[in-house]
């Protein structure tokens, strides 16, 4: 048998075995070579580490995460452009890739990991990423809540491990989780990966061309999708394509916008809610002038809106189904779940039942309710809620739920929300990490009071001291 295998490509030219033996040999042969090109070694996650360290103009904010089988996904927003980071989650899939691309719907899948890394990593700011200085070891520095961070990932072995440096604002304290051993308690995160065997790596030939990341995320739809009877996802794909779209071209009038600002006078004039060029208006001020400086925040917006839906029509565009081919299942493969030990759960809390479970403020323009325990959450959801109201909570922590009576959303009316959560949960923070949507888009999880499941929901960081 002759097997002629390219490091780091597909290209393999071999003479096909003359009996069984031979044959399942040569399958085991084939799939190992298939398989060595997505194991990094040390010197191929330099090398990806030093490419986007090139690129990179040191800002960014890391902002969503996916997660496939094999892989873990995280975006970062840059002027101008998202670069998806994408580590692979060990047996097999091992180190970092760069792409333009996120992972396909088709095969995302969740798990505690991904929470725990949107938990974390969702809204932050990046700092930096680094390689260990001995072992195939990515530190990615955050910040968040003003403090720096850093989150490690190991692949020790086949095996992913990872540990955590960050700020507990229920502890006011900067703490650090190794996920091998939650109840260990390392000084710092080296110490965490010494304590599992951090090793200095051998020097070995580096490939001379991964595998990209687009061929890897195409075998995982091959292997683990298969196409279904009904079009439910293909018109949903081609619903969401249509309504970005026309967002896109909604949004790309604040050209008009612009143009009656500088063409018109006497702001002061204009009732408090009006519709300008298309827009809703909602003035908070009396006075032209800050009323004019409210128009040109409508525009910046605006502006900066039409770059985040460009990327996500774009992004869309590439899911987009043929009219001729079937749509596809999702992935039926297993999550690669990385070595995680059992520990106690992260401030856990006994919530007490109490008569009331909430309360109501009334504003000028509008109301908001406040959920005070768990049963309270409930009851302000179901008896107080109505469906086209907005419910808000903290992304990714615990907090109290607050559902707001009102046809205008703006930054006052997030700040005040931001303000009335972290004051409820005894949090000492000057920005929050907010989720929100439509009572209408809430659901309640059978026998676990105060949780719900949320569908349609948008993210929002506020800065809770800028005037």
């Amino acid at each position: 048998m002759i097997l002629e295998a390219v490091s780091g490509k597909r290209e393999m030219a071999w003479a096909l075995p003359k009996n069984k033996s031979h044959s399942n040999c040569f399958k085991i042969v084939f799939l190992f070579c298939i398989l060595v090109v997505m194991i990094m070694t040390y010197d191929d996650i330099v090398g990806q580490v030093r490419q986007f360290q090139t690129s990179w103009k040191g800002i960014g904010q890391l902002q969503k995460c996916y997660s496939s089988s094999r892989f873990i996904s995280i975006s970062l927003r840059e002027s101008g452009k998202s670069t998806y980071l994408i580590f692979g989650r060990g047996k097999g899939f091992e180190g970092l890739w760069l792409s333009e691309k996120q992972i396909p719907s088709v095969i995302r899948k969740k798990d505690r990991f991904l929470e725990y890394l949107r938990k974390h990593l969702g809204g932050a700011r990046l700092l930096g990423i680094e390689v260990d200085q001995l072992d195939r070891i990515i530190y990615i520095k955050y910040q968040k809540f003003g403090r720096e961070c850093i989150f490690g990932v190991f692949y020790k072995g086949r095996q992913l491990l990872f540990a955590n440096k960050y700020y507990s604002q229920k502890l006011d304290t900067m703490k650090i989780l190794c996920s091998c051993d939650p109840k260990f308690n390392p000084d710092s995160i080296v110490e965490a990966f010494d304590s599992v065997g951090r090793t200095k790596q051998e020097k070995l030939e580096r490939n001379k061309c991964c595998t990209q990341i687009v061929e890897l995320l195409e075998e995982e739809i091959e292997e683990g999708v298969d196409p279904v009877k009904d079009k439910r996802s293909k018109n949903f794909i081609n619903r969401k394509y249509k309504n970005i779209k026309d967002d896109l071209e909604k949004n790309k009038e604040w050209v008009k916008l612009r143009d009656y600002i500088e063409k018109n006078s006497d702001f002061d004039l204009l009732p408090k809610k009006t519709k300008i060029c298309g827009f809703k208006i909602n003035f908070q001020e009396k006075s032209n002038f800050k009323r004019r400086d409210e128009l040109y925040n409508k525009v910046k917006k605006l502006k900066r809106g039409e770059a985040i839906l460009s990327e996500r029509l774009k992004e869309v565009k590439g899911q987009l189904i043929p009219e001729k081919q079937e749509p596809l299942e999702k992935s039926k493969l297993d999550v690669i779940e990385p070595l995680w030990g059992k520990g106690k759960k992260e401030n856990e809390i006994k919530k007490t039942h109490d008569s009331s479970g909430f309360y109501i403020v009334d504003y000028p323009g509008f109301k908001m309710g406040v959920g005070t325990t768990a049963h309270g959450n409930d009851q302000l959801r179901k008896n107080w809620g109505k469906k086209e109201d907005w419910w808000f909570h903290l992304d990714g922590q615990t907090s109290a739920h607050i559902i707001v009576k009102t046809d205008v959303l703006d930054e006052g009316l997030f700040k005040l929300v931001g303000k009335e959560l972290i004051r409820v949960g005894g949090l000492q923070t000057s920005e929050v990490n907010l989720i929100y949507t439509q009572v209408k888009n809430l659901k309640g999880i059978a026998k676990s009071p105060g949780s719900v499941n949320f569908k349609k929901e948008k993210r929002l960081r506020v800065y809770l001291n800028e005037n």
